[in-house]
């Protein structure tokens, strides 16, 4: 009996190497942001610092403090040999404004893969301020309706005043003067 063929096992190997290729990185990315995410969300900054750029526990007491959330959504990450994005999601508090998406920036050095919190806060803070600017448009826009109506409605009742006084003149001076209609 004869062991596996040449053709056989070059395939076998080709696809052992395709499957490990495939399996995700425990240590890339989109892991890190997760890891970083969850010790943001629970209040343990020495776990969240650890896996930044040198970020101090003060920014991150203050990123938790300025954008509280329920949960995060990430997706697939973005990458290169030194750098990541990965598509963020935030679930807000209730009360605390509306869901927004934005990436979280990782940079890879000697020790892996490191939250790069300058670029994530940018990148969060440019998001925030467009659905806060989208929010004002959509009430500019609904007080502007809310004006023009009412707006509309006043010009009818000016309009109306106006048509009526003007019946009212051109009657005065369609009517003979009393000095006209008294004889001499």
């Amino acid at each position: 009996m004869r062991g596996i063929s040449r053709p056989l096992a070059r395939l076998l190997l080709c696809a052992a190497t395709a499957w490990l290729g495939c399996t995700p990185d425990p240590n890339g990315p989109g892991p890190t942001a997760e890891l970083f995410w969850d010790a943001l969300r629970t209040g343990d900054y020495a776990a969240a610092q650890a896996l930044t750029d040198k970020a101090s526990l003060t920014a991150l007491r203050d990123l938790a403090a300025a954008h509280p959330f329920d949960a995060i959504e990430l997706g697939e990450p973005l990458d290169n040999e030194s750098l990541a994005q990965v598509p963020t999601r935030v679930q807000r508090h209730a009360g605390a404004g509306a869901d927004f998406s934005f990436h979280t920036h990782l940079t890879h050095g000697d020790d892996g893969w490191r939250i790069d919190l300058r670029q994530t806060r940018r990148d969060l803070t440019r998001e925030l301020l467009a659905s806060s600017f989208e929010g004002v448009q959509e009430a500019l826009r609904e007080s502007g309706a809310e004006f023009i109506e009412e707006f509309e409605e006043r010009a009818l009742e000016a309009s109306e005043a106006l048509r009526e006084t003007l019946e009212e003149l051109e009657k005065s001076l369609s009517e003979p003067d009393e000095l006209e209609t008294r004889d001499p």
